[in-house]
């Protein structure tokens, strides 16, 4: 099952830097070491963190082109270098290297 949602703003570079995930696996390793929750709940909870380990940025446009978040590198120098590759792409195809 395919569902979208809307990550207000604030928590953007949450998402971005895996503390969702975090967020799951604490949740995950409580459930294991407390009586409060059983099994179902922790299986709620690894299927959550295996869905925002999946999760794809991108439009909500099914046609759209999406980036898979597991793809994507946020150092600061693969960023550049993913840049300068996408930047010399360009500059092929359009014939001004």
């Amino acid at each position: 099952m395919k569902l979208t949602i809307d990550i207000p703003k604030g928590y953007e570079r949450d998402f971005i830097a895996d503390k969702f995930k975090d967020f799951f696996s604490r949740v995950i390793t409580d459930i294991d070491y407390s009586d409060l929750c059983g099994n179902y709940e922790k299986e709620i909870a690894e299927m959550f963190l295996e869905a925002f380990d999946k999760a794809i940025i991108g439009d909500t446009n099914l046609n759209a082109n999406v980036i898979p978040v597991e793809n994507i590198s946020f150092d600061k120098e693969d960023m550049k270098k993913m840049i300068q590759d996408e930047l010399k792409k360009f500059q092929v195809e359009n014939n001004l290297i």
